[in-house]
């Protein structure tokens, strides 16, 4: 069953703040910039940040900054609607590691990036802060939909958006990536992470 893709733009990830933090903070900033600077063009656009609460207090100031924004927060969803979002997401940002620098502090940055790889195996384009297992997870061909600042996330994701950016040629880059990642990296990925 094909589901069809929606003005979408997704992330997953637990919201807490110590460590590798997935920073939806900065999420919600970027996309709020990019409400405001290109309205017509995100009209009937939306972020939606999937995840479980770790840390209370941030889950409530990210609340309060997506407040008025046409953002979803969906908490503890079934593995089943998880799926449903990456299929029907067109673009899927991440922001770990966001003003961290890697050499001083490599544990605060995301060292494989699950999430990515599900949501580009879902056919998600992957707008994604460009440190840690994230460089890796793009490769090369899609290295240039990595970003390090909010401006240039802005930037990327407009560009996909407006189709400047070839769609259709980064889609099958996606695809080819994650076919790289077969079972047997992943597996061995995994084995190393638990």
């Amino acid at each position: 069953s094909r589901i069809k893709k929606e003005k979408i733009i997704l992330h997953v990830g637990r919201f807490f703040r110590q460590l590798h933090s997935k920073r939806q903070d900065v999420l919600v900033e970027i996309f709020k910039e990019l409400v405001s600077q290109h309205t017509k063009l995100m009209k009937g656009w939306k972020l939606v940040l999937i995840g479980t609460i770790e840390d209370k207090a941030y889950y409530n100031e990210v609340k309060e900054l997506a407040k008025g924004l046409p953002i979803d927060i969906l908490i503890d969803v079934s593995r089943e609607t998880l799926m449903e979002y990456y299929k029907k997401s067109k673009i899927y940002w991440h922001a770990t590691g966001y003003e961290i620098d890697e050499n001083i502090s490599p544990e605060k940055v995301e060292h494989f990036g699950i999430t990515t790889i599900e949501a580009m195996a879902a056919g998600c384009i992957p707008i994604v802060l460009g440190k840690g297992g994230q460089v890796e997870v793009l490769g090369n061909e899609l290295s240039e939909l990595l970003w390090q600042t909010k401006g240039q996330c802005v930037d990327k994701t407009i560009k996909v958006i407006n189709g400047t950016i070839d769609n259709s040629r980064i889609k099958k880059e996606v695809l080819k990536q994650v076919k790289k990642f077969d079972e047997n990296v992943f597996a061995q990925k995994l084995w190393k992470m638990f």
